[in-house]
């Protein structure tokens, strides 16, 4: 059985010189390329992994015409607090998610907010009504 920690042959110095060492190489390259991608992936479920619920967000966004913000807590059982001034009906608003997709909906569905969660602390996305048409959000975790 060979050691991961021990190459699998021992070229002489010649023999490198003349190329025959570029296989070994070619593992090693090989290796680290999927070590790379293997921490990518960790990353990408890192961030899948955030539990939302009894979470406070600062949710920002830019609508033709207007920007605004204001906070928003995850609360149990998919419903949604938050201190939206514009907000008409507090008691109906909700939210979903799906690993990495994140979906909030105002005013009885009126506006719909469709996120991906980039980073650990971080959503982003577009939203839509009919009245605003589309634009774009994004919320950053507060820390609880």
């Amino acid at each position: 059985m060979n050691s991961p920690l021990r190459p699998l042959s021992h070229p002489s110095p010649a023999s490198e010189h003349a190329g025959a060492g570029r296989p070994r190489a070619k593992r090693l390259a090989a290796g680290l390329a999927a070590g790379a991608t293997a921490l990518a992936l960790a990353g990408c479920q890192s961030a899948g992994a955030e539990r939302f619920e009894g979470s406070t967000w600062h949710l920002s966004y830019d609508t033709p015409g207007y920007k605004g913000s204001y906070d928003i807590t995850f609360a149990a059982d998919g419903v949604l607090r938050s201190n939206n001034p514009h907000d008409n009906t507090p008691d109906n608003d909700r939210w979903t998610r799906n690993g990495e997709q994140v979906q909030i909906t105002f005013n009885d569905g009126f506006a719909t907010f469709d996120g991906r969660l980039v980073t650990p602390g971080q959503i982003q996305g577009t939203a839509q009504s009919a009245s605003a048409g589309t634009w774009t959000w994004q919320a950053v975790r507060k820390h609880n």
